[in-house]
């Protein structure tokens, strides 16, 4: 009897936690605005220490009112739509980038990104040239 009594307590719990908040959190342009540095970059689950010693804190990304951008060595102009921003560089060797924000917080930004090795920018021994990276930037505000 008392097993009876547990089931509807325990269905319960099961419903309550198995839920989550799926809420997807809305960026407004203007957080973005502002200068940035990189402070950590994670590639397919590993860590940028792991494959040099620069990549987590060399980008440096300047995103602009008028969306025009700078990052190290391109240049050209972002747009951000839907909580993803797209960068157009002036430079032809650069590809077109677009990046979703995972999130915002105390002036820490966070974006992710697929794209293959040799559009990424580097040549690392862990990855093929072609392979699809899953790459996590996380930039602070300077």
């Amino acid at each position: 009897m008392k097993t009876l009594l547990k089931l509807p307590f325990l269905s319960l719990f099961i419903i309550f936690t198995s839920c989550q908040d799926n809420t997807i959190k809305t960026i407004d342009q203007e957080i973005l605005i502002g200068s940035w540095v990189s402070v950590n970059v994670n590639i397919n689950g590993i860590d940028g220490n792991r494959l040099n010693d620069w990549i987590n804190t060399s980008t440096h990304l300047n995103l602009a009112e008028n969306n025009t951008y700078e990052r190290n060595f391109e240049s050209g102009d972002w747009e951000f739509l839907d909580n993803k921003i797209t960068f157009y560089p002036n430079e032809t060797e650069f590809p077109i980038q677009t990046y979703s924000v995972i999130d915002y917080y105390d002036n820490y930004l966070i974006i992710k990104t697929v794209t293959t090795e040799s559009e990424y920018c580097c040549d690392f021994e862990e990855f093929e040239e072609n392979e699809t990276l899953v790459i996590i930037e996380k930039y602070s505000r300077e």
